[in-house]
Order: C-alpha cells, then structure tokens, then sequence
C-alpha cells in the first residue's frame, strides 16, 4: 500500500492543467455517499469551498494552485472511510497556515 502511494505521489502530474479539482471533489463526495451519511455531504462540499476560497491565488513551489495538496491528501484519505469530521479536517488543515483562514472563522463557519 505505501509503495502504490508513492508511486501515485512521485509519478502523477499535479499541474493544474492536468487536475480538476472539481472532479475530485466529486469522485470524494461520491466514494464517501457509498459508505457515509448521506446529510455530511453538503458540509464536505463547504468545506472545499471554503478551502478553494483562502487558498485562491496561491501556488506551491511547483507552480501547481495550493488546493491540490489539501484534496490529494484528501482523495488519499478515502481509502480509511473517513467520517465527515475527518474529510473536513482534511481539506481544511493549511487553511490558517497556508490561506487566508483563522481559526475563528473556521470554528464559526464548522
């Protein structure tokens, strides 16, 4: 498992002219309704949304846009059947650190 992980990690494009985020998020949504309730839905979908919004504009060394590494890790999490809680944490966890989010906005809004 670990080596199929570094595999996709080393040796899949992340430019963002070869990922939609979008897409992603969808195939996420989708792999968590299978399993998950199906009323999180909609607070997993704000969450990316709050995520794309504070990390607009911003780009990771590579030049990709920094919402990928938030929904990559994300997208990685899924095979563990998170709850909502966790995928939340997980697209927002360098909202304060690398976006333009506070811990308090974050607490009011999640």
């Amino acid at each position: 498992m670990i080596s199929i992980l570094f595999y996709y990690n080393v040796s899949m494009p992340t430019t963002s002219s070869h990922l939609d985020y979008e897409t992603i998020m969808q195939g996420i949504l989708s792999r968590y309704e299978s399993y998950g309730e199906k009323k999180e839905i909609v607070r997993i979908q704000e969450a990316y949304e709050y995520a794309e919004k504070v990390h607009k504009g911003i780009l990771r060394k590579s030049g990709d846009a920094y919402i990928a590494h938030p929904v990559s890790a994300t997208q990685e999490l899924m095979i563990l059947q998170p709850d909502s809680t966790t995928i939340i944490a997980t697209l927002l966890h360098d909202a304060v650190s690398h976006g333009n989010a506070s811990y308090e906005e974050i607490g009011k809004i999640f």
